[in-house]
């Protein structure tokens, strides 16, 4: 896969439009965090008529939500006894 793929913001119902790049593109390094996972990168979607390439900062940092490690149920605090 090396084409970008656009796609629509899920955070609200504005539904700006996104432009995703796998981390493998032809004749590119691949990019890796610091523990080895490949890097995808997200940009507005200049031709989307919405939002004209412009997103908010939900937007801007939706990979970090596909993190594998990122918390997913909250925290409870037991109470001490």
């Amino acid at each position: 896969m090396t084409d970008n793929i656009k796609t629509l913001c899920p955070y609200c119902g504005v539904g700006c439009g996104l432009e995703v790049s796998p981390p493998a593109q032809q004749g590119k390094v691949i990019n890796r965090d610091s523990q080895g996972n490949p890097i995808w990168k997200v940009r507005g979607d200049r031709d989307h008529p919405s939002s004209l390439g412009m997103v908010c900062v939900k937007g801007a940092t939706i990979t970090e939500s596909l993190d594998k490690d990122r918390l997913r149920y909250p925290m409870v605090r037991d109470s001490p006894g």
